[in-house]
């Protein structure tokens, strides 16, 4: 380790005061209704330079009254040579001020805070929206954000409630429907079964899925099981991989034999649309 020259008693106070005072970098990751218990973190060295913070949480759910055990995973590519991170140091604590977020925190060389979710559904979206409206003392400032999140004018308070991130998810929500299974009649009279669900930002096509499909990022598998349909993706934005999988139970007289299916752009969602027998 270099020594540093030290000229003064003034350069003495200084460097005394910036050891009395550590500086984090530190992932402020919205847990959206987990269980700290039930969540799980750990670090993976992938080369020299990079690791990656993997997140992982385990989700109780009822499903034909049975019940069963989710898992969400979240990985998170840190750069040492950017954000100059002392691994060895990795911990991680609820937010004293807001129990919606896990903190994970670094020793480092500088202040640096990223926001990450842990789940992209659209429904946990809004359930820790819903949270965080709590915290909100002007709904007006946080209309505007919604409606505009990249306008850095705006109430710099909303920040500290809803990462920028929430912010342009949400914006993307008020765009979708929250019903994503629908009998409706297409444009040639015929009823079908419409099934339109919000995609995670960085998915952007999507296949059937078969024996000899191949894996691919920001691509969504569709694979039916009888009257059961699954979707599943594995998402990367920015620094962040995520796994995305939605299961639907369509209803009786769908033909699963006769569909169509595109993306959105105009709503970022996946639109299928399968014949409708009644």
């Amino acid at each position: 380790m270099s020594e540093t020259l030290i000229d003064s008693k003034n350069d003495i106070l200084l460097n005394l005061n910036i050891l009395s005072k550590p500086k984090y970098y530190r992932l402020k990751i919205n847990i959206n209704g987990f269980r700290f218990e039930d969540i799980r973190v750990s670090l993976i060295e992938k080369d020299a330079d990079r690791v990656q913070v993997k997140i992982s949480a385990f989700r109780a759910l009822k499903s034909n009254n049975q019940d069963t055990t989710k898992e969400y995973i979240k990985y998170y590519d840190i750069f040492k040579s950017k954000s100059c991170i002392r691994t060895n140091t990795m911990r991680y604590y609820l937010d004293s001020k807001n129990p919606l977020y896990l903190i994970i925190e670094f020793n480092s060389n500088s202040d640096e805070s990223v926001h990450v979710n842990l789940d992209d559904s659209c429904e946990s979206l809004i359930e820790t929206a819903a949270k965080s409206l709590l915290n909100v003392k002007n709904i007006e400032d946080l209309r505007k954000s919604i409606n505009d999140p990249f306008n850095t004018t705006l109430n710099p308070e909303i920040d500290e409630i809803f990462s920028l991130n929430l912010l342009k998810d949400l914006n993307l929500a008020t765009k979708t429907t929250f019903t994503p299974i629908k009998i409706v009649q297409n444009k040639n009279g015929k009823t079908i079964v419409r099934v339109d669900v919000n995609l995670p930002l960085g998915i952007n096509s999507a296949s059937l899925d078969t024996e000899k499909s191949v894996e691919e990022t920001n691509h969504v598998k569709i694979k039916f099981n009888g009257l059961e349909l699954n979707l599943n993706a594995i998402s990367v934005n920015e620094n962040t991989t995520s796994t995305f999988s939605k299961k639907f139970n369509l209803p009786k007289g769908t033909n699963t034999k006769d569909i169509v299916y595109y993306i959105d752009n105009s709503k970022h969602s996946l639109v299928i649309e399968a014949g409708y027998l009644g």
